[in-house]
This record gives structure tokens, C-alpha cells and sequence, in this order.
């Protein structure tokens, strides 16, 4: 390597620090030209000394910066790109001499991925890579040699719980979001118990203020009061939002001098309140001051009984009991408080997913139409399972497909259509882009079975036509509808 070479990989790590320096500061634009001089400058060693694998290395994590920043941009799809060619550099280095292992490092492309999926609104598609990254990070402590590596390994797993109970919060079942929300919070407060001190770094904060606010928010809002007070001064105390602690001081006097009935209004107060908010996936400090607001609100004035509720709340085991499917919902779910559940493929074994999310993804397509909170809830359910058995390659998913994935679907085709519907072109288009992806694995079975399966992977490939123009993807957009138009179409004669 010659001086001017070795110069330039002092110049990409000068960048790198100018890049977290200016985040950290708040100037994204400026960060972002830092780090993008850094990964041109990686990816010139790269080309010039392309047996050396340090420098693929090395702009894969310059990468993984740029798509946080990125994020904090609000430019998610770019965060998403930029991710993709991440995770394949990481892969492509995977096992060659001198690199450490990349297993951890794909795991966190995934997570962060998942968060910037959820932020571009494809929560299809965030919640399967938020549940990617914690089944690695579960088998990673477990493996772990010693109990110094378990401890380390222990924070990480605690980091991704937090993140995947943000998404499912916005795009998931409220019990397992909370779950997972509380198994996060377990594993850094037994951090605490081994600790000489509380052994939160600054960079576990963000996370354990998040879990915390998801658990404060979603037990709030099913009436959980004392549960959700508890992780509320857990929020606070990290989230240094000091004006509010006294007001939740006094809250939680009044609560404990409260009759059992009182306590129940008081919680039912709670939740309608907290229903009537906007979205708790945001800032974290916000979210937690949003909770003891509205905690403060109720404690000193009278609230009205709650309403019938709102789509956000429905639970997997509410909408199958709406759906007088009650004897299902006890398979495949658990009370929030077990922690028993803290990701969709929990529900069951890898096996068994695939038939529990073709009933649950028939149930959901005759629900629909009379109970859209009940119907979706029920689907995305399915669309879930679904996933995690294709990614965990059960059997079935391969050689029984023509049995299990019409009802993928024709689930995906509906729930698509009840997000166009409200307005949710992106979650639309995401449901819309799994549903078409569904009918090129059906395809090949198409001329095996009825006119039927040709119809609908026709009726697939199309809604992903449709919503990539409604999104405004009008190269691609035009390109799926020709191919749906020429889907089970005669080959054109000879002229």
C-alpha cells in the first residue's frame, strides 16, 4: 500500500468522526456529505485492493452510518437502500481471514432496516425483519461461552426487543408489542442486579426509554393502570423529563388510595385518553411525557367512560373472539403480562405456522368486510406466520405451496385493499408487493390447477401494478400491469 493510500485511510476515519460529530449536533446535510466522502473514499481502496477485505468492510459500515442518518432525515427509503448494499457487502466478507464475525453485524443491518421500513410506513415488511433480528440475537446469548460475553450479548437482545416492540406497536398485536416492550425492560433491570451500578450506557437509553414508553402506552391503554405507571416512572427517570416527576409522584399517591373501583375508572380514563392520541411509535422522551400528561389530565378532573374503542387497540385474541373464533386465539396466543409471546412467529412452532396462518388468513378475508379492526388485525396475523415459516424454510412452505399459499394470498390482496381504502397507500403498496411476490412462487403452479389460481396471481401482480402508480412509480408500475395482462393470455400465434 503506498503513502497515499494509507492517507486516505486516515481521511475515511477523519471523516467518520466529522460524520458523528455533526449528527450528534443536529446538521443531517453536513453528516451526510461527511459520510458519503468517507464510503467513495472506502470504495476507491476497495477497487484498488480488492483481495483485502477490510475496505468492503469498511464501506459496509460507513453504510449502516449513513442509513441512521438518514433516517433521522426522515428519508427512509434512501435508509433502506442504502442498508440492502450494507448487508451484501457484510455477506460477501463472511468467514475471509482477519474479518471478525458478520453474523451480529447483518443481525443489526436487519434491525436497523426493520426501523426504516416501519418509518417509510411497509410495516409488511418491517415487522418480519424486527423479528429476524431478535430470533439471532435469542440463539446469539444463549451461545454465549461466558457469562461476561451472555451479560454483553444479553444488552443487545434488550436493544432489539426495544425496537421490535416500537414497530409492533404501530404495525403488530398490542399484547405481543407490550410483551416484547416488557421483556426488554427485564433483561436491562437484571443488567441492574449485577451490577455494582445501573450499567445503562448512553447508548442504551434511547432504547430503554422506548421500551418503556411502549409498555406505559399499551398498558395504559387496555386499562393496566399500576403496570403502566410503573414503566412510566421508568421512562422518566432515564428520559430526564424532571418537570414531570412530581405530577406522577402525586399520581401514583392518588392511585394507591384508591378503591379497587376507583383504580378501574381511573384506568378506564386512562385508555380513552390515551386512544385519542397520536401515534406513540415517535420520540421516545415525547412519548413518555405524552403518557404522564395525559396520567396528570385524568388525576385532576373527571373523564368520561370510554368508548368502543379504536382499530389500533384490537388484539389477536379480541378480533377472534369478535369473530367467534375464541378456541383458536388460545392456541396461538398468551396473556400480555406472561412475556410468553414477543414476536408473531412465536405463536408456535416453525411447522405448525404454516397451517395456523391459512386459518387465520381465511378467517380474516370473510371478516373483513363486516369488521375491518377485526379483519386486519386477523390478516396481518397471517401475513406474519406466513413469512416466518418461509423464512425459517419450513417443508411445507416449499413442496405444499399450491395448499398453503393462495390463502397468503388472497389475505395479502385484502388487507391491501383495506389500507388503499384508508388512505395508507404505503402500507398498501407493501401488502401489495408481498402479495405479488406470492404469485411468482404460484405461477409455476398455475397451468397444474383451475383457471382460479391463474386469476388470482393475475389479481396479485396487478394490485402491485396499481398501487406502484398510486405511490407514483410509474415506470414500474406500467411494467406490472402489462405483465398481469399477459398472465394466462394465448401465446401469440405465428404471424
Amino acid at each position: 500500500m503506498t503513502r497515499t493510500d494509507s492517507r486516505r485511510e486516515q481521511q475515511v476515519l477523519k471523516l467518520l468522526r466529522e460524520a458523528q460529530d455533526s449528527a450528534r449536533a443536529g446538521r443531517l446535510d453536513e453528516a451526510l456529505a461527511f459520510q458519503a466522502n468517507a464510503i467513495e473514499l472506502s470504495r476507491v481502496l476497495a477497487e484498488r485492493f480488492p483481495a483485502d477485505p477490510r475496505h468492503r468492510e469498511s464501506i459496509a459500515s460507513g453504510l449502516y452510518g449513513q442509513a441512521g442518518i438518514l433516517a433521522r432525515a426522515s428519508r427512509p427509503a434512501d435508509a433502506v437502500e442504502a442498508l440492502a448494499e450494507s448487508e451484501q457487502l457484510y455477506r460477501s466478507i463472511t468467514g475471509l481471514a482477519g474479518i471478525p464475525d458478520t453474523a451480529p453485524l447483518i443481525a443489526d443491518v436487519g434491525a436497523r432496516r426493520a426501523r426504516a421500513l416501519a418509518a417509510d410506513g411497509r410495516g409488511g415488511s418491517a415487522v418480519p425483519e424486527a423479528e429476524a433480528a431478535v430470533a439471532f440475537y435469542e440463539q446469539y446469548e444463549q451461545a454465549a461461552p461466558t457469562a461476561d460475553v451472555r451479560m454483553s450479548r444479553r444488552r443487545d437482545l434488550a436493544r432489539v426487543c426495544a425496537t421490535n416492540a416500537e414497530i409492533l406497536t404501530r404495525f403488530g398485536d398490542p399484547d405481543v408489542a407490550v410483551a416484547c416492550a416488557d421483556r426488554a425492560l427485564r433483561l436491562y433491570l437484571s443488567r441492574e442486579r449485577t451490577q455494582p451500578r445501573f450499567a445503562i450506557g448512553p447508548g442504551d437509553v434511547g432504547y430503554l426509554v422506548t421500551a418503556a414508553s411502549v409498555a406505559a402506552t399499551i398498558h395504559g391503554w387496555h386499562g393496566r393502570i399500576d403496570v403502566s405507571l410503573a414503566a412510566a416512572r421508568l421512562a422518566l427517570r432515564f428520559a430526564d423529563l424532571a418537570r414531570l416527576r412530581d405530577p406522577l409522584r402525586t399520581i401514583s399517591a392518588r392511585v394507591d388510595r384508591m378503591t379497587l373501583e376507583g383504580r378501574t375508572d381511573f384506568g378506564q380514563a386512562v385508555a380513552t385518553a390515551l386512544r385519542d392520541r397520536a401515534d406513540p411509535g415517535g420520540d421516545d422522551a415525547q412519548t413518555a411525557a405524552d403518557v404522564i400528561t395525559v396520567f396528570r389530565k385524568i388525576a385532576t378532573r373527571r373523564m368520561p367512560a370510554p368508548s368502543a374503542g379504536s382499530d389500533r387497540l384490537t388484539t389477536l385474541v379480541q378480533a377472534l373472539g369478535h369473530a367467534g373464533h375464541a378456541e383458536l386465539g388460545s392456541d396461538i396466543t398468551a396473556p400480555a403480562l406472561d412475556c410468553a409471546i414477543t414476536t408473531p412467529a412465536g405463536r408456535c412452532s416453525p411447522e405448525l405456522a404454516p397451517g395456523y396462518a391459512r386459518r387465520l388468513a381465511e378467517l380474516a378475508v370473510s371478516v373483513l368486510p363486516g369488521a375491518l379492526a377485526d379483519g386486519v388485525r386477523i390478516g396481518l396475523e397471517a401475513h406474519y406466520l406466513y413469512a416466518a415459516a418461509s423464512a425459517a424454510r419450513v417443508p411445507a412452505m416449499r413442496y405444499q405451496f399450491a395448499e398453503f399459499g393462495p390463502a397468503w394470498a388472497r389475505v395479502l390482496l385484502a388487507c391491501s385493499a383495506a389500507f388503499e381504502h384508508d388512505g395508507d397507500l404505503r402500507m398498501a403498496l407493501d401488502l401489495a408487493s408481498w402479495a405479488a411476490g406470492t404469485a411468482m412462487q404460484l405461477a409455476p403452479l398455475a397451468p397444474l390447477n383451475s383457471g382460479v389460481l391463474v386469476s388470482l396471481v393475475r389479481q396479485c401482480v396487478e394490485c402491485h401494478g396499481r398501487m406502484l402508480l398510486a405511490t407514483g412509480d410509474r415506470e414500474n408500475g406500467t411494467a406490472a400491469l402489462a405483465q398481469a395482462r399477459a398472465i394466462g393470455a394465448p401465446p401469440a400465434g405465428p404471424r
